[in-house]
């Protein structure tokens, strides 16, 4: 069965996901819940990569599909079939399961470390080193009740939550790469300094190999 990968904006570029999955032979198919793309069957579904976007996960009476994707989120989890949630996806994720989202202190950008917290054997980042990550977000979510935190920023004390057999919410993004970045640079960061756009591009080819080679060993443990 495929992996749904569920966008929320009909732009939202999927960086090194497609070239991974393909890697690791993974069929996957995605949608997009701006579209009215409908989800899919419980039956016809191998796991799910939840992605970003621009909306907050709170604005429920702007984007009717919050809801239901949330509802779709638990009854996927319920059924212990892989979920990963990316910033909004996460985000999204959190709150399906009772956690509140909000505004952080301030926007977390640029190529940022991480620093691992709780269980160091989660099986998701044994053994696994940390390169930094790109971050593009206003807000931030709390913990969902049993859920574990697995990983912390400056600005953000939970970047990674594990919740049930294979749930997981991130904050930041593995998957970005000169393609993706490209894209999402002049559109989310028009009103910051352009310095701060060229720096992230420039460093995108270095650090975005260094994130995809944690993000494959991710997938491959997730999802096979």
């Amino acid at each position: 069965m495929p992996i749904w990968i569920i966008r929320h904006v009909d732009h939202e570029r999927l960086g090194h996901i497609p070239g991974i999955l393909d890697e690791l032979k993974l069929p996957y198919r995605s949608i997009s819940l701006s579209l009215n793309d409908p989800l899919p069957d419980l039956d016809e579904v191998g796991g799910i990569i939840s992605m970003g976007g621009p909306m907050s996960a709170y604005e429920k009476d702007q984007h009717a599909w919050i809801e239901k994707e949330e509802a779709f989120l638990r009854n996927v989890h319920e059924r212990d079939i892989p979920i990963l949630g990316i910033c909004l996806g996460g985000q999204i994720l959190a709150q399906a399961f009772g956690a509140k989202v909000y505004k952080g202190s301030k926007c977390e950008l640029g190529w940022l470390p991480l620093t691992k917290v709780g269980n160091q054997d989660d099986p998701l980042l044994k053994d696994l080193d940390l390169p930094d990550f790109f971050q593009l977000h206003y807000d931030v979510f709390d913990l969902p009740n049993g859920a574990v935190n697995l990983l912390s920023s400056e600005l953000a004390k939970n970047q990674m939550f594990h919740l049930g057999k294979s749930t997981y919410g991130i904050q930041f993004h593995p998957e970005a790469n000169e393609t993706m970045l490209s894209s999402v640079i002049p559109q989310y960061c028009k009103d910051m300094p352009p310095e701060i756009g060229e720096e992230i591009l420039r460093d995108v080819e270095s650090k975005g190999a260094k994130g995809r080679v944690f993000f494959l060993q991710m997938l491959k443990r997730l999802f096979n």
